[in-house]
């Protein structure tokens, strides 16, 4: 081997450390830049020369790739993990905002609202024709509403914000995923196509950041191709495929009068595998979290409403009647309320009910179907179509978990829900104080032929038929039922519903409204408190209705009987309690875990200052070293040259 080889020994070595020093000052250099991983320059000799005697001397050394430092797998324990922190952390969130729309601390929400209006109903009961006590029941009554308005107002408005936030998410999703996409591309062409692997680490790092950020908002699953390209799965379909993206936008439907969106592939429709990520919890909590509260704080609103009205409906106030007419009202042939048992659920909005075979075909078209047994007890859809040979209905959406066989629902065409019984009506002549009492039918017992159920329409004609001397009874075009004194010094009353009707079609009621986003003092009673039911008869002094009204506050009205108004109400607040505790501590565990995971990569692919100081005395001691002997043999070639 000649002295000029030894020099390009000399140049492989200075070639050598002087890739290491840059590697080292561009780990350096990047030691505080996010999702950086560190780089290490793997060097090996080159192919020796043979030598006499078939000896073989080295011939310098080359570098074999300058790569990152990073455990694959690792990466992807990671990207998993924080795909269920965004999702537990935004479920966390969502269960804090909750918990704060029932803090009571200001004294104007719920609880306080409704100790607030049952105080007032025991004044009234105290001093029944007190004129101020009317007058603060009512107002009690003002502001319960407002509190169920408020508080419901608050759950719509956050589950639309999260709506909003889950669109600009698909976005998010749809820019990393392009950008992916694009780094695939550069990859691939910088290292020809996995000929010059570890070619481009900085856009391995782009992309792996990229990776991790879109994990935050979706779990996914990458494989990575042999030409250096990374394919991203969202469940069993392609985000990302090679150089191309998918789109992904979002499919909108309606639940319970809100829009809500579902992230679905463009193309296709196909709705995406959320297993984690932002958007999973975001869809949880639009989906589930959100609608189970608000249907618990409906069935308490309603409870007070119809409860209420119950008794208000039934009761006398220092004014009667010469007209009165129902706040709320059904048209069409459909009976004004029917049971149905569930004997089969032949699919996820199909539900078939034996007991409703024999009805007319589409004759429940529109009407509420009310889950009253069950899982999904409290539970609202709307009927699009019957067919009455199979008792089969068709809803417009699924319900929260499958129905069984055995729950009870109701077909309402009111809000509330009537049964089979009677009410009386009690018309007063004023000038005389006689008093002349009708009974009135409500029939919902599904006798045959089928339908032969109570209408608002065949209830004002039963009641012309048994009154018509002393008032009439009409259906108004939105199917109201209105009542009119034919005289006047007539007026009338109501006494002794079994059957549910008044208070389910707002005739003389103290609440309108449907639900805990509409409820409200009735119009006709804050014009004229007198309005308001005090007694059970004409009687003067009476309090009985005042006292039935007072003891609502302890009546056992939801849960099947087990629970009052304000029972249900503490329960709701004391889950709520529970969850968003649970969600908190899912939350935070999955932090720490991600916290592990984050400082084991760090260990494994961050950089180290003192460490890479180290390399960086290393690799210069050895570029001098190198000089040195370039120096040497130049020394032994001008003493061979010149000294000759």
């Amino acid at each position: 081997m000649s002295l000029f080889s030894h020099l390009n020994i000399g140049l492989t070595a200075l070639t050598a450390q002087q890739a290491a020093v840059q590697t080292t000052g561009q780990n350096i250099s990047n030691a505080t830049t996010p999702g950086y991983t560190r780089q290490r320059v793997d060097l090996e000799a080159l192919r020796p020369a043979a030598g006499s005697g078939f000896r073989q001397l080295g011939a310098g050394v080359t570098i074999a790739s300058v790569r990152r430092v990073v455990d694959l797998s690792l990466e992807a324990r990671l990207r998993d993990s924080t795909a269920l922190l965004g999702a537990a952390g935004t479920r966390s969130s969502t269960f804090s905002r909750l918990e704060s729309l029932f803090n009571d601390a200001t004294g104007l929400g719920l609880a306080s609202s409704l100790d607030g209006f049952f105080t007032a109903a025991e004044t009234l009961a105290a001093y029944p024709a007190d004129a101020a006590a009317r007058g603060s029941l009512v107002e009690e009554g003002r502001a319960l509403a407002d509190a169920f308005n408020r508080t419901a107002s608050s759950i719509v408005a956050d589950r639309d914000s999260l709506n909003l936030q889950l669109r600009a998410g698909v976005d998010e999703v749809n820019r990393m995923a392009s950008e992916i996409a694009r780094l695939n591309a550069d990859i691939v062409a910088a290292e020809s196509g996995g000929a010059a692997a570890n070619s481009a680490n900085d856009l391995r790092d782009r992309r792996a950041q990229l990776l991790r950020e879109l994990s935050q908002k979706i779990a996914v699953r990458t494989v990575e191709t042999r030409t250096g390209a990374v394919n991203v799965l969202v469940g069993s379909e392609f985000l990302v495929l090679e150089g191309t993206s998918a789109q992904v936008g979002t499919a909108a439907e309606v639940d319970r009068g809100t829009r809500i969106d579902t992230p679905v592939f463009t193309a296709t429709g196909t709705k995406l595998q959320l297993s984690g990520g932002e958007l999973a919890g975001l869809v949880e909590s639009i989906r589930t979290d959100i609608p189970a509260f608000l249907d618990d704080l409906n069935d308490l609103a309603r409870a007070v409403m119809f409860e209420v009205n119950k008794v208000q409906s039934e009761g006398t106030g220092l004014t009667r009647f010469s007209t009165l007419i129902s706040n709320f009202g059904a048209t069409g042939p459909a009976p004004v309320s029917t049971a149905g048992t569930v004997t089969g659920t032949p699919g996820g909005t199909t539900v078939r009910a034996a007991d409703l075979v024999g009805y007319p075909d589409d004759i429940f078209n529109g009407l509420e179907f009310v889950v009253r047994t069950g899982v999904d007890a409290g539970q609202r859809r709307r009927v699009l179509d019957f067919d009455g040979a199979s008792g089969t209905l068709l809803l417009d959406r699924k319900l929260d978990a499958p129905l069984a066989a055995g729950d009870v629902f109701d077909l309402t065409a009111l809000p509330f829900r009537a049964q089979d019984g009677s009410f009386d009506l009690r018309v007063t002549n004023e000038t005389t104080g006689a008093v002349t009492t009708f009974n009135i039918e409500v029939d919902l017992d599904k006798s045959l032929p089928l339908p032969s159920d109570s209408t608002i329409a065949t209830i004002a004609a039963e009641i012309n038929a048994e009154a018509g001397s002393l008032v009439t009874a009409t259906v108004t075009a939105d199917g109201r039922l209105q009542i009119t004194a034919n005289a006047a010094n007539l007026r009338f009353n109501f006494a002794n519903d079994t059957s549910d009707f008044l208070a389910a079609a707002g005739m003389n009621s103290f609440f309108s409204g449907r639900d805990a986003l509409t409820i409200a003092v009735d119009a006709q009673l804050i014009s004229d408190p007198g309005r308001l039911s005090s007694g059970f008869s004409n009687a003067t002094g009476d309090n009985g209705s005042a006292q039935a009204l007072a003891a609502l506050r302890n009546a056992k009205v939801l849960l099947d009987g087990s629970a009052s108004l304000e029972d249900f109400y503490r329960g709701l607040a004391s889950a709520l309690g529970t969850r968003t505790a649970e969600a908190a501590d899912r939350a935070e565990s999955q932090g720490f875990l991600e916290s592990q995971l984050e400082a084991e990569r760090e260990r494994l692919s961050g950089v180290n200052l003192d460490e890479e100081a180290v390399n960086l005395i290393t690799h210069q001691r050895a570029y001098q070293a190198a000089a040195r002997f370039i120096a040497t043999v130049d020394t032994l070639l001008d003493t061979l040259i010149n000294g000759l």
